[in-house]
């Protein structure tokens, strides 16, 4: 399906230092400069914006399709957005097999059928199908090298700014593993539940166990929410996390069973180092129990 001038592309998020493994300081920045100036970048969700900053610097702007609080699965791109489309030089996209890139391609390729293509997940191993590769930061430091190679091939003479973001970004993501290995390592428990299955390459990359209250494409039935009472139960487990985008009520039903309670992670937020530090805090309090 992704098959007209498609480079490897992706990167994700937020620049970092650590100190000691503990505290995270946001560096980076981008400068400000004349929207004429600067390369457009179309990304499909937010996640990836922070990406496009961090290795693009003061040469980009970004314009998401996907806005923070849509729910990619069912969003569709308002006049405007393909207008920003049409006129964008680079479409740096996910390319896992997120609903809204398959069920849009086409339109997309339509409005603006000379844009360079930036394949997000090219050198990433899929699970399953699962599209929600950004969840790794191991996947994310593939990604981050990916829009690098289009970038500086469309932009070569800024070459030097590319290299030394890309080299900060990357080790920004090594600081990121460690940090969330050293948080999770030694906990027996390592079951967390879930009403979306959005953390499986998270799950698979700390050796954690995702308990999915949904399946893609599958209902949710007194059965299936028996099941996840049942499980929590037998983990004994007080968090159902949730996504912001989606309905968060059959995630409620199961809490009230168990007298635990709802976590809000949005895995598409632009902020993915603070995400994930974030979701680490509630998985260290969940195996504490």
């Amino acid at each position: 399906m992704f098959d007209k001038k498609t480079l490897a592309g992706l990167t994700i998020i937020v620049i970092v230092t650590v100190t000691g493994l503990g505290a995270f300081i946001f560096l980076l920045n981008p400068q400000i400069n004349s929207p004429s100036s600067k390369i457009n970048v179309i990304v499909t969700i937010p996640v990836q914006s922070e990406i496009v900053h961090m290795v693009g610097g003061e040469h980009v702007q970004v314009t998401v399709l996907v806005p923070p609080g849509a729910d990619p699965h069912s969003y569709e791109p308002t006049p405007s957005q393909l207008t920003s489309l049409s006129q964008a030089e680079i479409y740096f996209f996910i390319g896992s097999g997120l609903e809204f890139e398959l069920t849009w391609w086409s339109q997309i390729l339509s409005v603006n059928p000379s844009i360079l293509l930036v394949n997000g997940s090219e050198g990433v191993n899929i699970i399953n199908g699962d599209p929600h590769i950004w969840t790794s930061p191991l996947n994310m430091q593939i990604m981050a090298e990916n829009f690098y190679k289009a970038i500086t091939l469309l932009d070569p003479a800024h070459k030097k700014d590319y290299d030394s973001n890309l080299a900060s970004y990357l080790n920004a993501l090594d600081f990121l593993d460690a940090y969330i290995c050293e948080n999770l390592n030694n906990y027996t428990n390592r079951m967390f539940l879930i009403f979306h299955p959005v953390f499986s390459y998270f799950a698979e990359r700390y050796n954690l166990t995702q308990i999915a209250i949904e399946e893609e494409g599958k209902p949710v039935t007194p059965q299936t929410l028996q099941w996840a009472v049942d499980n929590a139960t037998l983990y004994n487990l007080s968090i159902v996390f949730a996504s912001p985008q989606l309905d968060t009520s059959y995630a409620e039903t199961v809490a009230e069973q168990i007298n635990g309670r709802v976590v809000l992670i949005d895995a598409l937020s632009e902020y993915y180092t603070l995400t994930l530090i974030r979701f680490v805090e509630y998985l260290t309090e969940e195996f504490k129990v």
